[in-house]
């Protein structure tokens, strides 16, 4: 006999569908298929964003990678595929992981926007920047201190004030000093939008279903490619 205790620090839905053991592993096996596409672009870009910071001697291509590797982590860590295979010893990290990569995401993404901005047109957008990030690290630690309860409503407000922390200089980017800089918001914008069914699901506003559960995957796969094309063209400007 096997007792469960389910704990959730929001309301959740639990929807239950029956299902034959063939029909769920063909299932699961196209879901795993999927997601080792997604991961296999993921190291690709990864390694060839490392390459081009070297050869171009281009730190943003390096800060591109180290924020495409981050969200990976956050996806896989949403889509459970990381609690199965990269730490399926660890119960605790596994909970509080949804949580904390996210938010590290959020961070590795603002400095993506920074180092894209360098230098920073006005003291106030950096002093803003820092306090954005420092705010997350701060969210980080609660998170990893106290649990997931705490850390939660502040992790979801901390996600929605980074839509026009990171897309906002970006636009003005893109109006002022590059046209090339469009391409960085539309691979931003997939991110936000997609990842935006989360936090709906989290205050309840949305079920639990594959919009939910794929969007953000499908919004991550999208923006890797954007966000490459624009560096490109960045880098050949300059």
């Amino acid at each position: 006999q096997v007792l469960l205790e389910l704990q959730h620090s929001h309301p959740v839905t639990l929807p239950w569908r029956g299902q034959t053991l063939a029909d769920f592993t063909a299932g699961n096996q196209r879901a795993l298929l999927l997601l080792g596409m997604y991961l296999g672009l993921v190291l690709l870009v990864v390694v060839l964003g490392a390459v081009n910071s070297v050869t171009l001697r281009d730190s943003l291509h390096g800060y591109y990678a180290a924020t495409i590797l981050i969200l990976a982590l956050t996806q896989c860590s949403l889509a459970g595929l990381a609690g199965q295979f990269l730490w399926p010893g660890s119960a605790w990290w596994n909970d509080v992981a949804s949580m904390v990569m996210p938010t590290l995401g959020l961070l590795s993404a603002s400095a993506f926007v920074m180092a894209v901005l360098r230098p920073v047109p006005l003291r106030w957008l950096l002093r803003l920047f820092q306090s954005f990030m420092l705010a997350g690290l701060l969210i980080t630690a609660i998170i990893l201190w106290w649990g997931r309860e705490p850390g939660f409503l502040l992790a979801n407000l901390y996600f929605l004030a980074g839509i026009p922390m990171c897309l906002g200089p970006l636009i003005w980017f893109s109006r002022s000093r590059s046209r090339h800089g469009w391409w960085l918001v539309a691979g931003m914008s997939t991110m936000f939008l997609s990842g935006l069914f989360i936090p709906l699901r989290n205050a309840g506003l949305m079920p639990m279903n594959a919009l939910t559960q794929i969007g953000p995957v499908a919004g991550a796969a999208l923006e890797i490619p954007l966000l490459l094309v624009g560096l490109y063209l960045l880098s050949r400007r300059r």
